[in-house]
């Protein structure tokens, strides 16, 4: 028997990647904070922003200030 382990941060990725494909964030939809996404997904920032910035690596999202 094969176990996968995965990461939470890979994890938030691969749920936000669903939720994208789904329609469910569209073009120019605010993730929210990282706070935010924190708390949604049980992690703390730093993994929020590690699962951002993969994301980001691969042209999934693009960050916005303000």
């Amino acid at each position: 028997m094969t176990m996968r382990r995965t990461t939470l941060s890979r994890d938030m990725a691969d749920e936000l990647c669903r939720e994208i494909r789904q329609n469910r964030l569209g073009p120019g939809t605010p993730l929210g904070t990282e706070a935010d996404l924190a708390e949604r997904f049980g992690g703390s920032r730093t993994v929020v922003r590690e699962a951002i910035g993969n994301l980001r690596g691969i042209g999934g999202l693009a960050r916005v200030q303000g």
